[in-house]
C-alpha cells in the first residue's frame, strides 16, 4: 500500500453519486519513492474505484517520463 491523491476537474455530485461530466475528468498519483511503485499505488486505488472508469494506463508511466526526460535535456543541448 501507499498514499494515493485524487485530482479531479469535470465531475457532478450527484444525490445517487459522483459522476464523470466529459473525457479526462480526474486524475490518480500514486506517492512513492520510485515509478513503479507509484504506478502498483494509482493502480490499486484506480482499483478499488470500481467498475465503470475507463483507465489510460500509458500516462505517468516510468517509460514515458524517461523518454521526456530525454526529450527535454536534448533540447537543452
Amino acid at each position: 500500500g501507499g498514499d494515493a491523491l485524487l485530482f479531479y476537474a469535470s465531475v457532478d455530485a450527484r444525490e445517487d453519486g459522483l459522476f464523470t461530466t466529459t473525457s479526462r475528468s480526474f486524475a490518480v498519483v500514486g506517492v512513492a519513492a520510485d515509478i513503479p511503485t507509484a504506478e502498483a499505488i494509482a493502480a490499486d486505488a484506480l482499483d478499488a474505484a470500481g467498475d465503470g472508469l475507463r483507465v489510460r494506463e500509458d500516462v505517468g508511466t516510468e517509460e514515458l517520463v524517461q523518454s521526456r526526460v530525454a526529450h527535454m535535456a536534448s533540447l537543452r543541448d
